[in-house]
């Protein structure tokens, strides 16, 4: 979806999740820098797609909370959490990995 003004990053509806490309690229997820560092972590260098991950995977685990639990309440957290927990690990050992080689 590509709403120009509202407030609105992402929704669920009817188990179907839709993404607001405004914010996406309002922050600066697709400027094309993607591996270009952006800033130091505590020694790790954070890239843009750094950042565009970890952010998308969190709005990503909210919404799909969601499916579950349609209110803002303890219990939509609760599996909010348990999606992160549970993938995670998962999205750390893809931004570990050496960068695709570009041609």
């Amino acid at each position: 979806m590509y709403d120009t003004e509202g407030q609105t990053i992402a929704f669920n509806r009817g188990g179907s999740l839709f993404f607001n490309w405004r914010f996406y690229t309002s922050l600066g997820h697709d400027e094309g820098e993607g591996l270009a560092v952006k800033r130091t972590d505590g020694g790790r260098q954070v890239t843009a797609r750094d950042e565009g991950l970890i952010y998308w995977f969190f709005t990503m685990a909210h919404e799909l909370a969601h499916n579950i639990i349609s209110i803002h309440d303890s219990k939509h957290e609760y599996y909010m959490s348990s999606f992160c927990e549970r993938f995670l690990p998962t999205l750390i050992t893809v931004m570990m990995a050496p960068p695709p080689k570009t041609t």
